[in-house]
């Protein structure tokens, strides 16, 4: 898990687990609830490989609840949501939950899968698949900070109402999503969604993002009253119908949108409709809409291009890097903010970035190699930037850095005089 960084302290504080903290077994025909009502405290709840069929409310705790996998432990409801929770601190994780038709709250229907309110949630490893309900197609979020990584969105979707997040709607909080796929949301439904992801009068960060083939009133990213920043995320294939940045601000990072559909899809090229967005270091798709109401940060670079050539890694659609792409590719590094949110160094399948890194959710394999790696700044020569870039690194390179030409661990001498060796116009 490497996104965005803003979120380790609240594994390492909040849900801490002490030496004395009891592990309660559930295997498939047993209660779910009566464990939860067991646990203490830093407690743990242990699902087995099966199908569970159950509703659990959760009041007033600091657990977490672990499957086998979300290929192996299956939770679906017995009426409404799988799991409520209400003032409490939770860590869910290895789960697939599915068929969730939503908690019943003020006449409607919230979260199809997790109705969470007034407590806060990490989910690792868990799928959600065809949940639906009137507001968070999959998940929804009160007052409640939560984290999402890892995660698969599959064909989820709302049902009525204009609440809006086809898969996670997020009111009053700050939402992390990193490393997690979203495809087939939001077709069939009725309900309307500013985005796939939306977040009301809070804070959104993600990273290694992967969007394909979403549906809703306004595909992607939804914000209203909010701020935020994506970076590494990659937009396939979903219907875009302006996504809404309202009275909200926005950067949208080394992002990348791709089609493999000769016909445009309908609207696909309307990125954002309103608010204030700053878009850097990202292959957009034409210039008509795409910059409305949109701004290019200072400094930054963009290639506008409808159909970037692509290849196909595990299933997933990654850009292939040309000279033009390969020129933007780590330009908006200095743009990430605040100082705490910082370009994820591994890509949604937890690979290693390459140096410079490509963009989009997921690092192009066999990427030309840079003709100019000492250009640090990315103006096609070497020069006193980018000494001073070496310079300003210096010491040891606790993560992968540009300026660590060798990748030895340290920007150092033999990195200064790399610099130097190629001193004057790229070639």
């Amino acid at each position: 898990m490497q996104g965005l960084t803003q979120i380790t302290t609240l594994s390492l504080t909040l849900f801490s687990t002490p030496l004395w903290a009891d592990v309660h077994h559930v295997a498939p025909g047993q209660s779910i609830q009566a464990a939860v009502d067991a646990a203490a405290d830093g407690d743990e709840i242990v699902l087995d490989s099966g199908l569970y069929v159950e509703t659990v409310e959760v009041m007033l705790k600091n657990i977490s609840i672990r499957g086998a996998g979300s290929d192996s432990t299956v939770w679906e409801p017995a009426s409404g949501a799988m799991l409520e929770s209400t003032f409490s601190n939770l860590v869910v994780e290895g789960i697939a939950f599915e068929h969730g038709t939503g908690a019943s709250t003020a006449g409607s229907t919230r979260g199809g899968a997790l109705f969470i309110q007034s407590s806060t949630i990490e989910v690792y490893d868990c799928s959600f698949y065809n949940n639906r309900s009137a507001g968070g197609g999959a998940v929804y979020l009160s007052n409640a900070d939560a984290v999402v990584s890892g995660c698969r969105f599959d064909e989820n979707y709302l049902t009525t109402g204009n609440t809006g997040g086809t898969t996670i709607f997020s009111n009053y909080a700050t939402l992390d999503v990193y490393d997690s796929t979203f495809e087939e949301n939001g077709w069939g439904g009725s309900g309307f969604a500013y985005g796939t992801v939306q977040v009301n009068n809070g804070y959104l960060y993600a990273a290694n993002c992967y969007f394909n083939h979403n549906q809703s009133s306004a595909t992607g990213f939804g914000l209203v009253n909010s701020s935020g920043v994506a970076g590494h995320c990659t937009f396939v294939d979903s219907v875009f119908h302006g996504n809404l940045i309202y009275d909200s601000s926005f950067k949208l990072l080394d992002s990348v949108f791709l089609s493999d559909q000769e016909a445009p899809v309908e609207n696909a090229n309307r990125i954002f409709d309103t608010g204030s967005v700053e878009v850097a270091g990202c292959v957009l798709p034409t210039e008509s809409e795409v910059l409305e109401s949109t701004s290019t940060m200072p400094g930054a670079l963009n290639v506008v291009r409808w159909a970037p050539s692509f290849e196909v890694v595990n299933g997933y659609l990654v850009p292939q890097i040309d000279t033009a792409i390969a020129t933007i590719a780590g330009s908006a590094d200095n743009l990430y903010s605040p100082s705490s949110i910082v370009a994820p160094i591994t890509d949604l399948h937890g690979e290693l970035r390459d140096t410079p890194r490509s963009i989009g959710a997921i690092e192009t394999t066999g990427a030309p190699a840079p003709s100019c790696p000492t250009d640090v700044d990315h103006n096609n020569r070497t020069d006193y930037m980018d000494l001073i870039a070496v310079l300003t690194q210096w010491g040891v390179a606790d993560e992968p850095r540009s300026e660590d030409f060798n990748q030895d661990g340290f920007v150092d001498l033999n990195d200064l005089t790399t610099v130097l060796s190629n001193w004057g116009p790229c070639s």
